[in-house]
């Protein structure tokens, strides 16, 4: 006895395409039937986000018809992805821009606050200096104006490296907040 059908594979990249013959639903990719009746057929291959794939076939008795498709993307979902990664790319500099404002705001602020202060020491300790200076080396309090005027000396040098510190931090923010436009 002759066999009087044919085959017909279907493979697909991404599978789970649906199967149409002659607009009807016949399955999804991978798809496999050895008992297709021989004939000529419109093929079409539809998945959602994929351009539709329409082709004619024809499938003779107890030939084989092996079919691969290579499924490619709407250009609707195409510009959506790309809408979406430029929108996530923005939130990421915005947050990015964000963090590197508040920081560089922040060590400018301390900067700031430190600067005071050190005005603040340099006063004490120009007080201090004219205390001891005023004093006789021979005097009882020449060694305890000159202690105060050191401890004076020292807490200005921490206010001013604090400072330093501080308003160089910042700058190193307020740099990489403006460089960090262009990536």
């Amino acid at each position: 006895e002759k066999a009087i059908y044919g085959t017909l594979n279907i493979k697909s990249v991404p599978d789970i395409a649906m199967v149409l013959i002659n607009n009807n639903k016949i399955g999804f990719t991978n798809y496999s039937n050895d008992r297709f009746m021989p004939g000529k057929y419109q093929l079409a291959l539809q998945k959602a986000t994929y351009d539709t794939i329409m082709k004619d076939i024809v499938i003779d008795r107890n030939k084989a018809v092996n079919l691969f498709f290579k499924l490619e993307h709407t250009k609707v979902y195409l510009d959506s992805v790309k809408t979406a990664t430029r929108r996530e790319r923005f939130m990421k500099i915005l947050v990015r821009q964000a963090i590197l404002g508040c920081l560089a705001a922040g060590c400018g602020g301390a900067g700031y606050y430190y600067n005071l202060q050190a005005e603040k020491a340099i006063q004490n300790e120009n007080n201090a200096k004219n205390g001891y200076l005023n004093e006789s080396k021979d005097g009882a309090n020449f060694t305890k104006l000159y202690s105060a005027y050191q401890a004076a000396e020292k807490t200005t040098d921490e206010k001013l490296l604090t400072r330093n510190i501080l308003y160089g931090v910042a700058g190193a923010f307020v740099l990489s907040f403006a460089v960090s436009f262009t990536f």
